[in-house]
């Protein structure tokens, strides 16, 4: 799975034994203040990188019937739950944001995916209408009919 990455990223520091960030935190660097980064004559340097992973887990269950009279029901219910380490970052990050810093500490933003849908129902039925048994011009206007319907529930994405 691929992720954006910023490859002059903010340089850590350390505070109470955790790595900590400061978007505010300057260099004094030739008389100007400039971002503490890994090289302060660009900005962001941002890229693409392929060393994410994602997984899937998921249990589906479904029912298809037919019924006498033309009367047909199909049903399915999924429950899965995706997990991943990119879909939270993207290249519309500001600084400081979720992608800024994963080029040195890939693993840190692993959690639910943007795409993680964990209960879907979905259902649907076709009824053919009396009428195809009828001849004539009542046969032709009224013959062949469809009524259908589909029901689709999902739950929202992670917040």
């Amino acid at each position: 799975m691929s992720r954006s990455v910023e490859y002059n990223s903010r340089i850590p520091t350390i505070v109470d034994g955790r790595i900590f960030f400061d978007p505010n935190d300057n260099a004094l660097i030739n008389g100007r203040s400039v971002p503490n980064v890994r090289n302060p004559n660009f900005l962001r340097i941002g890229g693409f990188t392929w060393n994410s992973n994602s997984f899937y887990h998921g249990l589906r269950l479904g029912l298809n019937r037919r019924f006498s009279g033309g009367f047909q029901l199909q049903a399915s219910y999924t429950w899965s739950h995706a997990i991943d380490e990119s879909s939270n970052s993207g290249p519309f990050d500001g600084p400081g944001g979720s992608n800024d810093n994963l080029i040195d500490f890939p693993r840190v933003s692993r959690g639910n995916s943007n795409m993680d849908l964990r209960n879907v129902f979905a259902t649907n039925f076709t009824y053919t209408l009396p009428g195809k048994n009828l001849t004539g011009l009542a046969g032709k206007v009224l013959g062949g009919w469809l009524a259908s319907g589909i029901l689709n529930l999902t739950a929202g994405s992670p917040y």
